[in-house]
């Protein structure tokens, strides 16, 4: 099958990126020929050794100098993405968009082409769900008709199946567009369990008698940041401290963590490349994953390497954690909880290792790239055979 698989720029190093790289050389593994479209590249900046021997085609199109102001950035993404839907040719037997908002692309390819559409919908746009990130004012007046009727409506007539990685996901799709989907997790087949833990924690100047936590993101408000130190700021033992790994508002959590009393006790790497992620990860005992996010790669490869996940319940990935046995969930927003699971596991050695094993084993056996690979090919097949029979 030729499959066109779309994106937004691919300019960073981040899950969604990670997943539609991953997934376009599994299928052409399997002997297929994925083209990844996309408006932007900057290959220095991302996973450089998956993007070796990918066909990925960059789509520039014009923005208007109006549609370059802020409050109607959505609009320069809609002038985006009928640029990318209309370099899609009817050679194509798939259209596959992944992030929002390639399914406005799929919408202008589908229009031309006929070709069936399979939206891997790692989440809805946050206009639907998020009241963290939702536009206000007069930007969600702007942006009111864009997706109450263009993007229902593209949604609607052009999208043949919408696969998403967890029910919490599922559940916003139906409650934005009245949609059915399939659940598709993806995974990680990283070897970080073959790092070693006490190199790892010397090259980031972490002692070895330090308990270390970690969360993984962008250090901003809607990754509950504050919970996680607000959290450690309750615990008086001094040798648990926090690693933030990910880009944001470094100066604004560092001045919190010194308001706290924590501020030896927390580090902000800022954005660090693949390779100092894994060290991070390796060096860690727990995984903090606090943020209301529909899945979680990097929790995934927290698993695979034997570390124990706390995560909300108000997440996708929680739905792969079954407590005390491969991890922990926990109420959002209750930061007791949370430092219960922080010193429980700080105490009790022994079930904090056995649970970083059960974690490595269940993703060793549901979640990895290969697993998440055959079923995105059964998905593609299956919806083409259907709409041929029609």
């Amino acid at each position: 099958m030729k499959i066109a698989m779309l994106h937004t720029p691919i300019v960073r190093l981040g899950g969604g990126i990670r997943q539609i790289l991953m997934l376009a050389r599994g299928l052409k593994d399997c002997g297929h020929d994925p083209v990844v479209f996309t408006c932007e590249l900057q290959a220095e900046n991302t996973f450089t050794d998956l993007l070796d021997g990918l066909d990925i085609r960059i789509v520039n199109a014009r923005i208007p100098e109006e549609l370059r102001r802020p409050e109607f950035s959505c609009y320069a993404d809609l002038v985006r993405m009928k640029g990318i839907g209309n370099a899609v040719d009817d050679s194509f037997d798939i259209i596959n968009p992944h992030n929002f908002p390639t399914q406005w692309a799929a919408y202008v390819a589908k229009k031309r082409t006929g070709a069936p559409v399979v939206w891997m919908c790692n989440e809805p746009p946050y206009y639907y769900w998020s009241d963290a990130l939702k536009p206000r004012g007069m930007r969600y007046l702007l942006e009111w008709p864009l997706f109450e009727i263009f993007d229902r409506k593209a949604v609607k007539s052009a999208i043949d199946r919408i696969i998403v990685l967890s029910n919490f996901a599922g559940s916003l799709v139906s409650d934005a567009y009245g949609a059915d989907f399939t659940v598709i997790r993806s995974g990680t087949d990283e070897p970080l369990g073959s790092i070693d833990r006490f190199a790892a924690r010397k090259r980031l100047a972490i002692e070895d008698n330090d308990f270390l936590i970690i969360q993984v993101g962008a250090v901003v408000p809607h990754k509950k940041v504050d919970h996680t130190l607000e959290a450690l700021a309750g615990i008086r033992e001094s040798r648990i401290k926090a690693l933030f790994v990910g880009e944001g508002l470094l100066t604004r959590y560092r001045q919190k963590a010194e308001d706290l009393g924590i501020g030896d006790r927390v580090i902000f790497t800022g954005p660090v490349d693949d390779g100092y992620l894994n060290d991070c990860i390796a060096a860690s005992d727990i995984f903090l994953y606090p943020a209301e996010q529909t899945w979680g790669l990097a929790a995934a490869e927290a698993m695979a390497a034997g570390i124990p996940v706390i995560a909300s319940r108000n997440n996708g990935f929680s739905e792969v954690i079954t407590d005390g046995e491969n991890g922990f969930t926990f109420n959002a927003g209750d930061i007791n909880a949370l430092k219960h699971y922080i010193i429980y596991l700080y105490e009790e050695l022994a079930v904090m290792r056995n649970i970083g094993e059960n974690a490595k084993i269940f993703v060793k056996e549901h979640l990895s790239w290969n697993r998440y690979v055959d079923r995105m090919e059964s998905a593609f097949m299956d919806t083409a055979g259907k709409l041929k029979q029609i």
